[in-house]
């Protein structure tokens, strides 16, 4: 969000970039969660303002894709979950079997099948907060 490379490193461009952030906005008002496939980050909105923001890892593989549009959680799943292409922590589907869940690593890039992939600590808290219903609209 603040045009870093995500090194890990904490270092003076850090703190100096981190001195005059650049704050992000919700594209759409309300309570929801959010994912931009082209800044490969989720946004957790409530009231229409950004509360939390993760970052993900969406379709990179050739020949796969993540859905985009508005959705809803319509199943989440406890533990690990078994898909046809692989293991899934946490998932809540919101369309077609496409689902938010944990796995790491969650790369600085685009590597998943389709899903939204998100840090483990980060499903801990989303799987437990967000309820079935709740909206997932995904955007380029």
């Amino acid at each position: 969000m603040q045009g870093l490379e995500r090194t890990g490193a904490v270092d003076t461009a850090f703190w100096t970039r981190l001195a005059n952030p650049r704050i992000p906005r919700a594209r759409y008002p309300g309570n929801h969660i959010e994912v931009d496939k082209t800044k490969q980050v989720l946004y957790l909105v409530r009231n229409g303002e950004i509360v939390m923001i993760s970052p993900v890892a969406t379709a990179g593989i050739p020949g796969y894709s993540t859905p985009e549009g508005r959705f809803a959680i319509y199943e989440k799943r406890t533990g690990w979950d078994r898909s046809p292409l692989g293991v899934l922590w946490n998932p809540m589907y919101f369309v077609s079997g496409y689902a938010i869940h944990g796995g790491d690593p969650v790369p600085p890039y685009p590597a998943s099948h389709g899903c939204v992939r998100v840090p483990d600590f980060v499903i801990s808290r989303l799987f437990y907060s967000e309820p079935y219903g709740e909206a997932v609209i995904i955007y380029s």
